[in-house]
């Protein structure tokens, strides 16, 4: 359950619990916020379906999983302790997440602002409301999940920023966010650089992320600083009621050998085995490669490649409903068939509208899109290309499986 008080509320409440007396009625329940349900993906974010995509590791972390995470100090109860907000401020209650915090009145919150379940945003207002793509600050508050492969804040916030941001340099530094140890990073990429706070809680994960940092956007540095420490500071974690098992990786994954390799994504929640004699892409995290170049018309060279690809929410969409506005710009529809893939339902196409013949896939796992496209697929104008295409896909489509993304 979600819910805000707004300071008009609380003196409403204050007053009704002062006559909570024998005989005086009862204080009004708290009704929800609207929101939730399926959330769209626009919106600034650094979601790791959203950064650029790198190769992963082709095994999962060795800490185990089960393994009992570092002391933290325990979590509050629940609901009861959560701060009460003062002059200009709201407070915001997330009971399935597993936290409560203040923030300013001059932010918005918004439940739609992506696709994660245990998400909310907090909106401030534009530098400039009339313009196409305004400058404004920006905070996430999420509850990611169980901390499997880590048990600290510090061991959560380097594994996201190797396995998110990899390459670019970012120190991770120790911080304090709700009273519990964490930790911050600073330069998390966006269209303005951001602030990243990380944090492990009773073998729970959570971030915070802001856009602007504070010191990056002179004009919204005040914002930000009363976000962050009104937020981080006023921030309560208790035992979320949304908490879920997670499918692991080494829960679903086929085990590499026998002239097989692995390929696999953590921040995708995918994986599957290609023969030994093709190549992982360099170019494409979840792709593979193999054969002869050769040169298309209007492209320019190419080799056997087949990619598989996280999408995006399917929002309760079947295959089928996802694949409708290719056909309507140029898929065959009777290229179209239905299928399984990964014991997940998909539809299968071959796809003319690109340089080349390619064959593709929409699959939807978990309510999650993924895609597999495959190119040069013209047997007549590329066969050797088209032939490598259709052993990357029967080694592909035999072996991948699914599992919970790590976030």
């Amino acid at each position: 359950m979600r819910y805000v008080i707004t300071t008009g509320l609380l003196v409403l409440v204050l007053a009704l619990a002062a006559c909570n007396l024998p005989g005086a009625v009862d204080a009004p329940t708290l009704e929800p916020t609207p929101g939730g349900g399926e959330q769209p993906t626009t919106g600034p974010t650094t979601d790791p379906g959203g950064q650029p995509t790198a190769e992963q590791p082709t095994q999962p972390p060795a800490t185990d999983p089960g393994e009992e995470p570092a002391a933290t100090e325990p979590p509050a109860s629940g609901v009861e302790n959560c701060p009460l907000p003062g002059e200009d401020q709201e407070q915001y209650i997330d009971e399935e997440a597993g936290y409560c915090f203040l923030y300013p009145s001059i932010f918005e919150v918004n439940t739609n602002f992506s696709m994660f379940e245990h998400q909310v945003a907090l909106i401030g207002p534009p530098l400039d409301p009339t313009s196409m793509e305004p400058v404004l600050v920006t905070m996430q508050i999420d509850m990611t999940g169980p901390a499997v492969y880590v048990s600290t804040s510090q061991e959560y916030a380097q594994m996201w920023v190797d396995l998110t941001v990899p390459g670019m340099g970012l120190e991770v530094a120790e911080a304090e966010i709700g009273g519990q140890p964490a930790a911050v990073v600073e330069g998390i990429p966006g269209r303005i650089a951001g602030r990243a706070g990380f944090v492990v809680v009773d073998g729970v994960k959570y971030t915070v992320l802001m856009h602007p940092s504070p010191e990056d956007f002179a004009e919204l540095t005040e914002q930000a600083e009363m976000l962050w420490d009104v937020v981080t500071g006023s921030i309560l974690f208790f035992e979320p009621d949304g908490l879920e098992d997670v499918v692991l990786a080494e829960d679903v994954c086929a085990e590499p050998g026998n002239g097989m390799n692995q390929r696999i994504s953590l921040l995708e929640g995918y994986c599957y085995l290609y023969p030994e004699e093709f190549e992982a892409d360099p170019d494409f995290a979840g792709g593979v490669t193999a054969g002869p170049t050769v040169e298309v018309p209007n492209f320019g060279p190419m080799r056997a490649r087949l990619v598989l690809a996280w999408a995006g929410s399917a929002e309760g969409k079947s295959p089928r409903e996802i694949i409708e506005p290719w056909i309507e710009t140029g898929v065959d529809p009777a290229t179209v068939q239905d299928t399984t893939i990964g014991g997940a339902p998909a539809v299968m196409y071959i796809d003319p509208r690109g340089p080349v013949l390619q064959i593709g896939a929409h699959i939807v796992a978990d309510d999650q899109v993924y895609t597999i496209v495959g190119n040069p697929y013209d047997h007549t104008l590329y066969p050797e290309q088209a032939e490598l295409i259709d052993r990357m896909w029967e080694s592909m489509t035999g072996t991948v499986a699914f599992f919970d993304p790590w976030r």
